[in-house]
């Protein structure tokens, strides 16, 4: 083996720590930064709940491998009418190695011990940090406007769709199962401004046992007409969506997403941020993700100030990073003074950051969704995500960006 096993590795202990199924072959994993691991031989236990409960070497649990291997002939003598033990019918017991408790074997029919061949490898699943679940209809087209004429013509009208409960109710499950096929097994998914299409796909990923966030979309301002909320309805579906969710006891959590600071006021972000600090969901959206949306919000800060009779903007500081900052504020000093920098945030995209910007997100912990296939479409640029993570140290992960990605595939 290229690595020795240590116990527990991968692991995530829940209540019920019956074993459900074994796999034993070779597995990859990235067990640090720029790191990509090799053993040749260990042995996966997965408890009922779905969680890996250890990794082994498999001399180590030589004894459990053994009795699965015996429930495996029971499980084939039954079907050919043969008597099998009838003591392992139920739910055995075994030591597990280094322990004094015991470990239940648990039984619900079928093969209990996989064993891959050559050719097979076990991997951990992947985690899709920024897809939109509503967009997924036109995945692959739509790629032809720039990012802010995207979104009328294409996004709104497709997201407003899901007003209709049913809808959603036929779009999910071909989502979640089109993202489990590629091997994604958690996903952030942003919804849509409906809080009854959000409860749809949190059930459908409940259903098909994949690991998620949902998180329903908040936007009180330069929507189109029927998919724009009120601030406060859009505040008050939001906590009852995050009540739903913390009542499930499933692998699905609840989030928000105010989408971006174009379509949010100052009193949406700051009320998301006041929900975030006394519920601790996870939040995400879009920050810093192309030039027209940025010149977006400085005609907006800039009609603010007019409408607030703040003087006349002095035209002798309008420098900075990209020709945007200067005297404006930059997204990421938006989303901090609402509160929504925090170590559950994820933003996706960020590619015009100051270096304040930067110290400000590895400061507050909040996590990048680096979308590299929409970066080039809608901002004809790229993340430099090896700096952010080696040298700034801020957190980064990826994202398919689902439909403004074209592929809902994160490998």
């Amino acid at each position: 083996m290229s690595d020795s096993v240590p116990s527990c590795q991968w692991a995530s202990h829940a209540g019920d720590d019956t074993i459900d199924f074994i796999v034993r072959g070779q597995t990859f994993d990235s067990p640090s930064f720029g790191r990509v691991r090799h053993r040749k031989d260990v042995a996966v236990a997965v408890g009922l709940s779905g969680k890996i409960l250890w990794v082994e070497d498999p001399d180590n649990v030589a004894d459990i491998l053994e009795t699965f291997k015996d429930r495996d002939r029971e499980s084939e003598s039954d079907h050919t009418g043969g008597n099998g033990d009838a003591g392992m019918r139920g739910e055995g017991q075994m030591q597990r190695p280094g322990q004094q408790h015991t470990q239940r074997v648990g039984r619900r029919g079928g093969r209990r011990l996989v064993t891959l061949g050559p050719p097979e490898f076990l991997t951990p699943g992947f985690i899709d940090l920024h897809i939109h679940a509503p967009q997924y209809s036109y995945t692959g087209t739509a790629t032809d406007k720039p990012l802010m004429e995207w979104l009328d013509h294409y996004t709104f009208p497709a997201e407003k769709k899901f007003e209709d409960r049913e809808v959603a109710a036929r779009h999910y499950p071909r989502v979640v199962r089109r993202t489990l096929k590629c091997g994604t097994t958690t996903a952030v998914y942003f919804a849509s401004l409906h809080r009854q299409a959000c409860e749809e796909l949190v059930l459908c990923l409940e259903r098909q046992g994949q690991r998620g966030v949902v998180c329903k979309v908040c936007m009180d301002k330069n929507g189109p007409p029927g998919y724009v909320e009120t601030t406060e309805n859009s505040l008050q579906e939001t906590e009852e969506f995050l009540r739903f969710c913390s009542q499930r006891t499933g692998p699905v959590e609840g989030g928000i997403a105010p989408r971006f600071i174009p379509t949010c006021s100052e009193g949406l972000l700051k009320g998301v941020g006041r929900i975030a600090a006394r519920d601790n969901p996870v939040v995400t959206s879009h920050m810093s993700e192309s030039l027209d949306e940025l010149a977006f919000v400085r005609a907006l800060q800039l009609q603010e100030r007019e409408e607030r009779q703040l003087g006349e903007l002095d035209r002798e500081n309008q420098g900075g990073e990209h020709g945007l900052s200067g005297s404006f504020e930059t997204d990421a000093e938006v989303f901090k003074r609402a509160g929504l920098l925090r170590p559950k945030t994820v933003m996706a995209h960020c590619l015009y950051m100051t270096e304040r910007d930067v110290s400000l997100m590895a400061d507050s912990k909040t996590a990048i969704a680096h979308c590299p296939l929409s970066n080039f479409y809608f901002a004809g640029s790229t993340l430099r995500a090896g700096p952010l993570v080696r040298s700034a140290g801020v957190l980064v992960g990826l994202g398919t960006d689902v439909a403004g990605g074209v592929s809902p595939s994160v490998g």
